[in-house]
C-alpha cells in the first residue's frame, strides 16, 4: 500500500501536535505500507528530529524585530514581505506546495492524505483521499480568529469531498455531526498513541524547584491570561513556580506577567522532544487550562514521564484521561486555584494521579492508531 502526505503541517507548523501526529503514524506503520511526503523544505523538528530524510531548512526571510519575536499577525507581516520583496526571499512555501501537487497529479499512491485543510489539490486529484479532523476549533470559537482566516471553509471543503474521515476523539466525531451534519459512516474515531521520550538529554536550563508545567500554544482559547490571572496571588504562597514550554513569551505576556508581579515565577523554554520528559518529570503538576481541544496529546505524555495532571472539565479531556487526573472549572478562578493548591500541598494526591495515569496510559498506542488507520486505507480502496 502506497500513501501520500503532504506539505502543509510540516511547513506551518515547527513543532505542535498535529505533525507530531502525522510523525508517529508514519513511523509505526507495518512494513507493507510504504509512504511518501511532498515536502522540501521544513524546519519542524519532529520530522528533523525524528525521521532521516533529506529534507532542506526553510529559510527564516524574516528580518530586524521580527527575528525574535512572537504575536498574533506576525506570520501575516512576513507573508506581505514575502510578497512585497520576492527577490529577497526563496519561495519555499512555493517549492512544497508543487512538490506535494506533482506527487499528486503522478498519481503513483494509492491514497492521499494531506496533513491540513488547504484543498489546493481538489481540482487535480483522481485517487481516493483521507483527511483526519483534529478539532473544531474555528467552527466553536470564531472570535479568536481574524476574519480573513479561510481554514474553517477550507476544512468544509475537505469534509464534503474527503473519501473518509478520521476523527481523533468521540468528541470530536460529536461535534463534526453536530455542524457538518454528515453521514455517521463516514467518520472513525482513532486516538493518538502515547509518545515516550529518551530522558538521557540533559536539560540546558535551570529549572525552578517546584512548578506547574504548561505546554504548547498560549493563545485565544487556550486559556493562558485566564490561568495566569487566576493563580497569580498563590504562586509564592505556595513556592510555585510556571514553566511554559514552547515559543517565547510575547510582548503582551510579558506586560501581563510584569503588571501581576509575577515576572520572578514565570519560566519559558523551546523544548526537544527529548528534554519534555525531564521538564514532565520534575514538575509538581502538569496544567492544561484550555476551553477546548480535539485530543490532547500532552496529557499522555504527562502519563508517562510519571507527571500528575490537572484538566479543565472540558471537550475531550475525561475521554482522554478519565479518572487520572483532577478537573477545574476553566472560567473559575475560584475552582483553579483550590486545586492548584491542593495538587501542591497533597503528596498523596500525586502519587495517586501517577499510579492512575501508568494504567491509563495503556490505553494508547501509536501502533494501535497505525494499525486502525491502515484499516482505513484499507477500506477507502476497497470500495
Amino acid at each position: 500500500m502506497r500513501i501520500l502526505y503532504d506539505y502543509q503541517v510540516f511547513q506551518n507548523q515547527k513543532y505542535g501536535g498535529i505533525s507530531k501526529y502525522f510523525i508517529e503514524l508514519m513511523t509505526h506503520f507495518s512494513p507493507d505500507v510504504v509512504f511518501e511526503i511532498g515536502l522540501k523544505y521544513t524546519n519542524n523538528i519532529h520530522i528533523l528530529e525524528m525521521m532521516d530524510l533529506p529534507f532542506d531548512p526553510l529559510e527564516d526571510f524574516q528580518i530586524g524585530f521580527l527575528k525574535d519575536s512572537n504575536f498574533i499577525g506576525k506570520g501575516r507581516i512576513t507573508n506581505l514581505y514575502s510578497k512585497l520583496f520576492p527577490q529577497k526571499v526563496k519561495d519555499c512555501y512555493k517549492e512544497n506546495l508543487l512538490s506535494s501537487l506533482s506527487l499528486v497529479e503522478k498519481e503513483d499512491y494509492d491514497v492521499f492524505h494531506p496533513t491540513y485543510y488547504n484543498p489546493y489539490f481538489l481540482d487535480h486529484i483522481k485517487k481516493p483521499f483521507v483527511i483526519t479532523i483534529h478539532d473544531l476549533i474555528y467552527e466553536l470559537f470564531p472570535e479568536f480568529f481574524p476574519p480573513s482566516d479561510i481554514t474553517g471553509q477550507q476544512k468544509r471543503k475537505l469534509i464534503n469531498n474527503a473519501s473518509h474521515i478520521i476523527a481523533v476523539s468521540n468528541n470530536t466525531k460529536s461535534d463534526l455531526l453536530k455542524y457538518y451534519g454528515i453521514d455517521e459512516s463516514r467518520i472513525t474515531v482513532i486516538h493518538h498513541g502515547i509518545t515516550r521520550f529518551n530522558s538521557k538529554e540533559e536539560l540546558n536550563i535551570k529549572l525552578p524547584d517546584r512548578y506547574l508545567l504548561y505546554v504548547g500554544d498560549r493563545r485565544g482559547y487556550k486559556n493562558f491570561y485566564f490561568l495566569l490571572n487566576s493563580i497569580a496571588d498563590i504562586l509564592e504562597k505556595n513556592d510555585l513556580s510556571i514553566v511554559c514550554a514552547g515559543l517565547p513569551l510575547t510582548s503582551d505576556e510579558k506586560s501581563m506577567i510584569d503588571t501581576l508581579n509575577i515576572s520572578n515565577r514565570i519560566f519559558q523554554h523551546f523544548a526537544s522532544e527529548n528534554e519534555m520528559t525531564i521538564l514532565y518529570r520534575n514538575a509538581v503538576a502538569f496544567i492544561f487550562p484550555s476551553l477546548y481541544e480535539g485530543f490532547g496529546m500532552p496529557i499522555l505524555e504527562a502519563f508517562a514521564s510519571n507527571c500528575p495532571v490537572l484538566l479543565s472539565d472540558s471537550s475531550c479531556f475525561n475521554e482522554i484521561a478519565g479518572d487520572a487526573a483532577l478537573y477545574f472549572d476553566p472560567k473559575s478562578k475560584q475552582d483553579i486555584c483550590k486545586l492548584v493548591e491542593r495538587i501542591a500541598l497533597d503528596q498523596n494526591v500525586r502519587e495517586s494521579l501517577i499510579i492512575k495515569g501508568c494504567e491509563r496510559m495503556k490505553l494508547f498506542s501509536w501502533t494501535d492508531t497505525a494499525n486502525k488507520t491502515h484499516d482505513v486505507y484499507s477500506k477507502v480502496l476497497s470500495r
